[in-house]
């Protein structure tokens, strides 16, 4: 009964240091059940699931931009037929084209491809760059390369004809 209510908690929401004050619990006490019972750690996952899926489908559309409509409501005194004042609601409805966030791209980059976007590669690859801004042959193959099999044969040819 307790997994369902945990679940329901996760599912709103809370995180584990809330659902923890929840069950009168301290966060380190219930880290230390949730890595002990599997059953509590699937009733967080489940718990949590669409709520990563929205997240999930807000910074794709975010990362590659999207539209905002929004409505704006609003009372102005206008006079009618009779030359009387009144009060009339006036709506405006407006959208707004909002461009891709490259940080938002940069996020969904490292979380579906982190052998290709990850920071530890980025931060090699800037070292690496040559004064004149290019990027070693190197340091290209080895941060597009990463876990792919490679036999450690070097290939040296003259491009000059010396």
């Amino acid at each position: 009964m307790f997994l369902l209510q945990i679940e329901g908690w996760a599912r709103d929401g809370y995180d584990d240091r809330q659902i923890a004050e929840l069950l009168d619990l301290s966060a380190e006490h219930f880290s230390r059940l949730k890595s002990a019972n599997p059953q509590l750690y699937q009733a967080l996952k489940k718990g949590r699931q669409p709520l990563e899926v929205l997240v999930e489908n807000s910074l794709f559309k975010r990362a590659t931009g999207l539209k905002v409509k929004t409505t704006v409501r609003k009372w102005v005194v206008m006079p009618n037929e009779d030359g009387e004042y009144q009060n009339v609601e006036v709506v405006q409805e407006t959208e707004t084209e909002l461009p891709p966030d490259t940080g938002a791209a940069m996020a969904w980059l490292k979380h579906k491809k982190p052998e290709m976007w990850n920071i530890a590669t980025k931060m090699q690859m800037e070292q690496d760059i040559n004064m004149n801004g290019s990027i070693s042959i190197d340091s290209w193959l080895d941060a597009n390369n990463q876990g792919e099999d490679s036999d450690d044969t070097e290939i040296e040819e003259d491009f000059d004809g010396e």
